[in-house]
């Protein structure tokens, strides 16, 4: 279904780069080529909103389906249909955790269209940076624990509080430390670090791991669509390769950059910084 869900994607790209050619060939060219090149940009335009468009109808009408499903397997679950075997259960709780990354992958795939046509708005509110990563790292603790994985925090003291929408920022650091946690080995160390620079009103955040790292030519792919890490180290991607990609948009979108550093073999660095007054 993943595999499927990429296929729409990459065919919804074909089409709108064949209309988009098509408008190339047939747009004016007697206004010299100051006028050409606002053409070609207004296509560019165009071919991102009818991309983004498409994947945001798609990933909507997914949504019907799925909840029918949701809704049967509940029943199932319940008895109410009549008793269920041991192995009928456990293939039950499989269909529901898969159908479940399923939801997750397709709230995902819409948020990322969302945010590339502009339609999210910030919900913004007082914040305690603080709070925010001890709530990210208590969500995904038992998650280190079974790999045993240290998590070190280092958050200076007196840190002012940030103007930002706590669920979409909670997205980023959930984002970060889970793929932390996933690419580091057992018994390996994941530093979280958040400090305020008084010279340039920003607070600077660190999520560091002590997994495999990424090569140079790797580095420069990490923030687009549908890189999967997990592919590269052989592994198993877990996902469609979202999750970074809609981070940077969420940190961009509160006026904040999203960065990575990364050696092979020693580990990777994503550091974000937001400024303390970024609108209201």
């Amino acid at each position: 279904m993943y595999n499927l869900m990429i296929i729409l994607y990459i065919i919804t790209v074909a089409t709108c780069a064949a209309i988009a050619f098509r408008m190339m060939r047939f747009a004016k060219k007697g206004s010299g080529p100051l006028a050409w090149k606002d053409d070609e940009e207004s296509i560019r335009k165009e071919l991102n909103r009818m991309k983004a468009n498409f994947v945001a109808n798609v990933t909507h009408e997914l949504r019907t389906p799925l909840v029918a499903i949701q809704k049967s397997l509940a029943l199932l679950s319940s008895e109410v249909t009549g008793q269920t075997s041991v192995t009928q259960k456990q293939f039950l709780v499989l269909a529901e955790r898969n159908l479940k990354r399923l939801s997750m992958l397709i709230d995902d795939l819409l948020e990322l269209s969302e945010l590339e046509m502009g339609k999210i708005e910030l919900k913004r509110e007082p914040i305690s940076l603080e709070s925010l990563i001890n709530e990210a790292i208590e969500g995904l603790d038992t998650w280190a624990e079974t790999k045993a994985i240290t998590i070190d925090k280092r958050i200076q003291k007196g840190m002012p509080g940030i103007n930002a929408d706590h669920e979409r920022l909670l997205h980023v650091m959930n984002n970060l430390i889970g793929n932390a946690v996933k690419f580091t080995s057992e018994e390996g160390n994941i530093a979280i670090e958040a400090n305020y620079k008084k010279d340039s009103g920003e607070i600077r955040v660190n999520v560091a791991n002590t997994g495999m790292g990424i090569s140079r030519e790797e580095l420069g792919k990490v923030f687009d669509k549908f890189y999967q890490e997990g592919e590269r180290m052989g592994g198993d991607p877990s996902g469609m390769g979202l999750g970074l990609a809609i981070a940077k948009r969420i940190i961009e979108l509160h006026g904040g950059k999203l960065s990575v550093k990364s050696r092979e073999g020693r580990g990777t660095n994503f550091i974000f910084v937001l400024p303390i007054n970024n609108g209201g």
